[in-house]
């Protein structure tokens, strides 16, 4: 070993003879021969798979491991120019793990091993920010060693029952990101043999598929992004401003003792005395940062909607600017939630929601969102006539009183 590097020398006679020997390997020996280089490289504390230094191994050892001597290995590197260097790897490392793959079919794991270093550092780089959904929260430690920031939505704190601003804005930066990940799978799940879980015989054809699926669509379907980039940059401008702003409404809310409302005092929307503007869904779309919320707050609406077509929300308005709405939960039957909307000057001012996440102010809640497209969109459609809810029980007979 010359300048701490290894030589064919320094090799144990054992692994000198396997190398010398075999012109044909099969996987179990190529196996066995990279445990044993590696069993070596750890006692020397370097590596010996080391293709930066091409003194490091001999034309044995590339031939075993990529199929081309060390001539052809630098002549091919030389012919590669649009592959970029980074602190984790160099193009004469990121060509080897292609080539040893192709040679030797051996996993991810073995290969990490092999070159010292994990497989997500090829294409990972310190400082990079990495925006994953819950199911990631155990790979926190390992993206840390690997100096990158991840980013994922707020687990609620035990006892409480609401995310603080801060969580909830954090959050839906996270989702709002994630929309498009989301997007695109449910896209590609519209095709029904990528939506089922597949036989383990179908996984080599899988990523074949996935790509065919993907050109239909980025032929065929309209592009998920907006398309005008200087509108995004506004959008994410006036999010990352909104991010660090806390709901002065809840703060407004507390010290007042505005939650404390009589039953009485609780009327019909359509008979409440506010005053809010008139807003296009694309307005409405601006104001809580979502499409998705927009959507959904039209079905949300529509099962709180009488057979007559008129919205059965209660709600209490305090001093003609602050509006409070009672809605029931959607996943818990003994659990009522409040929602709070400020008008202010014809313009929505401040929101807040008694639900997990209804203390943000980077968008709204979906309560929030229901109750603003009805107030400020929906009642003034003229051609768009609701049937309310549809009674499904009128579909239903008893089965006591079926005669056969």
């Amino acid at each position: 070993m010359s300048g701490g590097k290894f030589t064919p020398e320094t090799l144990s006679a054992d692994i000198q003879g396997k190398i010398r020997s075999t012109t044909y390997m099969e996987p179990e020996q190529i196996s066995s021969l990279i445990n044993s280089l590696r069993q070596s490289a750890t006692q020397r504390q370097k590596s010996c798979i080391d293709f930066d230094d091409p003194s490091t191994m001999t034309d044995a050892d590339y031939w075993n491991l990529t199929g081309l001597t060390k001539d052809q290995f630098s002549t091919l590197i030389g012919d590669v120019d649009d592959i970029r260097t980074t602190k984790t790897r160099s193009i004469r490392t990121c060509i080897a793990l292609l080539l040893v793959k192709l040679r030797t079919s051996l996993g991810n794991a073995l290969l990490s091993t092999l070159f010292n270093m994990t497989i997500a550092q090829s294409w990972i780089q310190e400082g990079d920010v990495v925006v994953v959904d819950r199911g990631f929260r155990d790979a926190s430690t390992v993206l840390e060693e690997l100096g990158v920031t991840m980013q994922m939505p707020s687990f609620m704190r035990k006892g409480s029952t609401q995310h603080t601003s801060e969580e909830s804005n954090k959050s839906r930066l996270v989702t709002k990101i994630r929309w498009v990940v989301e997007s695109t799978n449910g896209r590609l799940k519209t095709w029904t043999y990528l939506a089922r879980t597949m036989p383990n015989t179908q996984v080599p054809f899988i990523g074949d598929y996935v790509r065919i699926v993907g050109a239909i669509c980025n032929r065929f379907r309209p592009a998920l992004s907006s398309g005008d980039s200087d509108q995004d940059k506004i959008v994410a401008e006036r999010m990352l401003y909104l991010s660090g702003q806390n709901n002065d409404l809840q703060q407004f809310i507390s010290d007042n003792d505005i939650e404390k409302i009589t039953k009485a005092s609780w009327k019909p929307m359509d008979e409440l005395d506010i005053n809010c503007p008139i807003m296009t869904e694309d307005e409405l779309r601006c104001l809580i940062f979502g499409v998705y919320t927009v959507k959904l707050a039209a079905s949300y609406t529509q099962e709180h909607m009488s057979s007559d077509g008129i919205y059965s929300i209660h709600g209490y308005v305090h001093n003609r600017s602050l509006l409070c709405l009672k809605f029931q939960s959607r996943h818990a039957s003994r659990k009522q939630y409040r929602s709070y909307i400020r008008f202010k000057e014809g313009s929505v001012d401040a929101w807040f929601c008694s639900c997990p996440v209804g203390a943000r102010v980077v968008g709204t809640c979906a309560h929030v969102t229901s109750a603003l497209w009805y107030l400020c969109f929906r009642r003034h459609q003229t051609d768009q006539p609701s049937d309310g809810p549809r009674n499904w029980a009128a579909d239903i007979s008893d089965a006591a009183n079926v005669s056969y």
